[in-house]
């Protein structure tokens, strides 16, 4: 059962690899160029997967981000995806060390000068908005207050040496708005009135509301996701086959190894209860050899035990427990249940009324202890019927009462209630 099992999780590992590795465009490139490059294709995605809270798809894009920026000499963008890992961090697993890798960013960006087709000003203005946004996550408004006054004043320095007034009217509007939102969490009712105006004066500038601005960003972001998803659409359609012909082949697999382990365990466990009542009867079978073995040591060292002893002695017990238990007047009682109660072999007491003086014979033993027995009830209850004193004293019938009694009383057992009544 256990090598299926490893050789099934084998097979599978080695389908899931195969899918992997098939030829799917690993980039844009790839799949027919990016007019925005291909470090900037890594951010969208990266800034997609991070937006969507999917934070371990957007480390790998950082890592591949940051290795291609490091790789290519691009200090700019090795920056802002070491900017983007800190976000990650602080929404994440350290949020302290996230923080101080964002700050760092921030303070190397505000001391590049402005250059090149990219500008590290720009960029600069992106990141406090992602700062605040770290620090408001956390409830350091008052950090993140800090950040968003230092962003409206870049954009007013950036609006002054000509950068595109809509795009920085809307960006001072986004950030009007989320610092009055921070002021009024802190109770900072002034500072509120002065940014509620700044936020109407950016406004009046705005060609159209920032919720048909934001259509527009997602419109475009999904018109670009359509053209690289048109090299891609073959392939994923193939390799997505590929993964539910896997699935529903792991499925059947391990619906027969559960089949087969429910069957197995199955087994097992009616095999364990029929092992667990034959050693409940092997135990209690030996139970009883012992208890056997110790009661035939126990007769066996009674009838030594008796052998020994005298005739006399023997007798005087036997006479000591006939008048304490007064088992004569059991009517059915005999030479085996004496001897049993006595723990002496029968043919031993058979012996012994063979050796008594008189020959007196079992029969008679009992007939004169009950006789005795008879004669004192008599006495004492001059009134009962001879047959109730009969059925009393153990004699087995009427007829060996009055027999008995007139041999050796030489009177009957009436005759003799009514000398006891006189």
């Amino acid at each position: 059962m256990k090598n299926v099992t490893l050789s099934v999780a084998a097979v599978l590992s080695c389908l899931f690899l195969a899918l992997s590795c098939r030829s799917v465009p690993s980039s844009p490139e790839a799949a027919g160029g990016d007019k925005w490059g291909t470090l900037n294709w890594i951010l969208l995605l990266e800034r997609a997967s991070s937006a969507e809270e999917m934070y371990p798809a957007a480390l790998r894009s950082i890592d591949q981000g940051e290795r291609m920026a490091r790789e290519s000499g691009d200090r700019l963008m090795e920056q802002v995806f070491r900017f983007d890992r800190g976000y990650v961090q602080t929404r994440t697993d350290n949020p302290a060390e996230g923080l101080a890798t964002m700050q760092e960013v921030v303070a190397w960006l505000r001391v590049q000068p402005q250059a090149g087709v990219r500008n590290p000003k720009d960029i600069l203005s992106v990141c406090y908005g992602y700062l605040v946004d770290a620090y408001s996550s956390l409830g350091r408004y008052d950090e993140a207050i800090d950040a968003s006054m230092l962003r409206l004043d870049l954009l007013t320095r950036l609006y002054a040496s000509g950068g595109d007034p809509s795009y920085l009217d809307q960006q001072y509007s986004r950030t009007s708005t989320e610092l009055a939102r921070l002021l009024a969490l802190t109770g900072q009712a002034d500072s509120l009135t002065v940014a509620q105006a700044d936020f109407l004066s950016a406004a009046d500038s705005l060609e159209d509301d920032p919720l048909s601005q934001a259509t527009r960003y997602i419109s475009l972001y999904h018109l670009r996701q359509q053209e690289e998803a048109v090299a891609w659409k073959d392939a994923e359609a193939r390799r997505n086959l590929m993964i539910a012909l896997a699935a529903i082949l792991a499925l059947l697999v391990v619906c027969i190894l559960l089949f087969m382990v429910i069957k197995y365990s199955r087994e097992l466990s009616g095999k364990n209860r029929q092992l667990v009542r034959n050693l409940e009867q092997m135990d209690a079978y030996r139970q009883e050899v012992a208890r056997l073995k110790d009661e035939a040591v126990e007769q066996e060292e009674r009838k030594r035990t008796a052998v020994r002893i005298s005739d006399a002695e023997l007798a005087g017990r036997l006479d000591a427990m006939m008048e304490t238990e007064q088992l004569y007047l059991q009517s059915d009682l005999n030479l085996k249940t004496l001897s049993q109660r006595l723990a002496v072999p029968q043919s031993r007491l058979e012996t012994l009324f063979r050796n008594l003086p008189d020959s007196e014979s079992f029969s008679d033993y009992l007939n004169r202890k009950r006789l005795l027995y008879a004669c004192n009830l008599l006495k004492e209850n001059p009134y009962l019927k001879i047959a109730a004193v009969s059925e009393a004293a153990g004699f087995t019938s009427l007829s060996v009462f009055q027999r008995y009694f007139k041999k050796e009383m030489g009177m009957t057992a009436a005759e003799y209630r009514e000398a006891v009544r006189s």
